[in-house]
């Protein structure tokens, strides 16, 4: 059950967890609500349904604040703007990877794991602040 897995971090934000990453779920002064980070793909109907166990309707999800380009914080994305309409906010540096442009960065696997990892080789580099990320091809909206 989605509720299970959805825990009160402060009056106004959740956070959902999954095996790989987790989703952050705050409540806007609108109404509505933003996430941050998505988790990996496929996690679009888990958000959602933790949305409406908050009450809110997919609409309501008006923001994506995506931390890093890390597959497991950025992989559902599209599937949420293509379900809500909700502006991705990201890095700058981040920005092509998240959109598209540029394929997933190579990096080290974490410990214990082996193959290829989805990490940013420069991932705690300084940002220089949000900027509005197409992702996958789709433009932001307005």
């Amino acid at each position: 059950m989605i509720t299970d897995a959805l825990d009160r971090i402060t009056p106004h934000v959740w956070q959902l967890r999954f095996p790989v990453g987790h989703v952050y779920l705050v409540a806007l002064p609108d109404g509505g609500f933003a996430a941050v980070d998505t988790g990996l793909p496929g996690s679009a109907p888990a958000i959602l349904d933790a949305l409406a166990a908050l009450g809110g309707r997919p609409e309501a999800l008006r923001q994506i604040v995506l931390t890093h380009c890390h597959m497991d914080h950025m992989g559902s994305a599209a599937d949420l703007v293509a379900a809500t309409g909700a502006r991705v906010l990201a890095g700058a540096l981040d920005a092509p990877y998240i959109s598209g442009t540029l394929p997933e960065p190579p990096g080290r696997p974490p410990p214990g794991r082996t193959g290829p990892a989805r990490a940013h080789p420069g991932r705690h580099r300084r940002r220089r602040g949000p900027t509005a990320a197409p992702h996958r091809g789709r433009p932001s909206p307005p």
